[in-house]
């Protein structure tokens, strides 16, 4: 026999509307009634009919979801704890995969559109922007978003991410106080947030310390593996600097690799270091320094922005920059001096 709403209202001893209330989470439900129809559901093993509730409501139970690429494990879990927490809210997850490419993005968010997602969260993407007509289009329909990780220059929208200034000054100021004067830097593409930030804090870093740095130590680079290991070689031709930071520990590897195969010794000849804390940084042959972005505070925050959006809160667009953390491990050495 299916068990609906009536059931646990019955078993709860609470009207319908009340224990529908309780479960989909809205006010106007006292914690001690909200508990007796949370355990009526757990006993009965209720399971609400979203398909139905959408036809009622006008709601689909359902969030729309876009990361740039899940080969990378840093996107791969921000999916994870997503899909866990919405679980737990009730809503199904909608899964598009970009492959850093706008076009693509456009395409999953009028899909999505078409299947009467509630809202959607937004990983963006690595290319240089262009056109972003389909989130000015999100914005017309009054259909809410929530960017993380990073946000497009000229949109106002929610954004969770971490301090990517802060962390990448923390990482270059720890390098500097242990004897690196000629820091590298593989960052994205300058003109995108989630490098100019961290251009801000490494060159606020080099300011603190009197030293000078030359813009010429920044390299511009898609941010994956092969990238990281074919701008180490450019670079290697050229000079052997003290460190190469990168923006994010994909990039690292292709760094360590290139060097490895040059018989350039991590860390006694170059200090290297990336950025995000990946479970492979640490079991990797040289064990990686690096910066941990607290990936669950991210995505917890962004779904609790975006429900208080679907449930109509007001407020003007917030840019939450959650604490990034230092890693210090073998890729990096103290200095002798």
């Amino acid at each position: 026999m299916k068990i609906t709403i009536k059931d646990v209202a019955k078993l709860a001893n609470v009207s319908v509307g009340t224990a529908s209330m309780a479960v989909n989470g809205k006010k106007g439900v006292n914690e001690e009634t909200r508990r007796k129809v949370l355990d009526a559901v757990e006993k009965l093993d209720y399971r609400p009919n979203h398909y139905a509730r959408s036809l009622i409501t006008n709601k689909s139970g359902t969030i729309g979801l876009i990361v740039t690429d899940i080969t990378n494990p840093f996107f791969g879990l921000i999916v994870s704890f997503i899909q866990k927490e919405l679980e737990k809210e009730g809503y199904n997850l909608l899964l598009g995969i970009s492959n850093d490419k706008l076009s693509n993005e456009k395409k999953y968010v009028e899909y999505f559109l078409n299947r009467n997602v509630e809202g959607l969260i937004i990983v963006p993407s690595h290319e240089k922007e262009s056109d972003l007509s389909h989130l000015y289009n999100l914005k017309r329909l009054g259909i809410p978003f929530v960017f993380i990780t990073t946000a497009y220059n000229g949109i106002q929208a929610d954004c969770i991410m971490t301090d990517l200034a802060k962390g990448t000054y923390e990482l270059t100021k720890y390098l500097i106080k242990n004897g690196n004067k000629k820091i590298f830097f593989i960052s994205g593409y300058k003109d995108l947030l989630l490098s100019s930030l961290r251009i801000d804090g490494y060159k606020k870093a080099y300011k603190e310390s009197a030293l000078d740095c030359s813009g010429d130590w920044i390299f511009e680079s898609y941010p994956d593996y092969q990238k990281g290991y074919d701008t180490t070689n450019r670079i290697i031709q050229n000079s052997i600097p003290d460190a190469i930071i990168t923006v994010n520990d994909i990039v690292a590897m292709g760094v360590l690799k290139c060097l490895n195969e040059n018989g350039i010794n991590v860390p006694e000849k170059v200090s290297v270091a990336g950025y995000d804390d990946l479970l492979y940084s640490s079991m990797v042959g040289t064990p990686l320094t690096t910066i941990r972005q607290p990936i669950e505070s991210i995505c917890t925050n962004s779904i609790k922005i975006l429900k208080d959006r679907i449930n109509g809160e007001k407020y003007i667009e917030r840019r939450i920059y959650l604490e990034p953390e230092l890693i210090i491990r073998e890729s990096t050495i103290k200095s002798s001096m």
